[in-house]
């Protein structure tokens, strides 16, 4: 359990960076979808899918070099899979 949160930990290292070039890389393509009607902070949420997928192919980079798993992109997609059904609930029920 220590090992595994040590790789999360580490595969957040570059997160504000990656944060704010996702934030910077997003606007253009922004302009094509037109979101802006229907998502009030439509940078950030079309940014976010973006981060979540770097994140979980450096935690899989992590699973694969650090822990030896035999498939790590699958176990890294899945945990990406749970917190994003865990957050969703949280903010439907009115948690968050």
């Amino acid at each position: 359990m220590l090992h595994v949160l040590r790789c999360t930990l580490h595969c957040c290292d570059a997160a504000l960076w990656l944060g704010v070039m996702a934030m910077l890389a997003v606007p253009w393509a922004m302009a094509e979808l037109d979101l802006g009607r229907y998502i009030g902070f439509r940078d950030a949420a079309a940014a976010a899918p973006l981060f979540a997928l770097v994140m979980a192919w450096r935690l899989s980079a992590a699973y694969r070099h650090y822990l030896r798993f035999d498939h790590p992109m699958a176990t890294a997609a899945a945990s990406q899979i749970v917190v994003t059904l865990a957050v969703s609930v949280l903010l439907y029920t009115g948690v968050l």
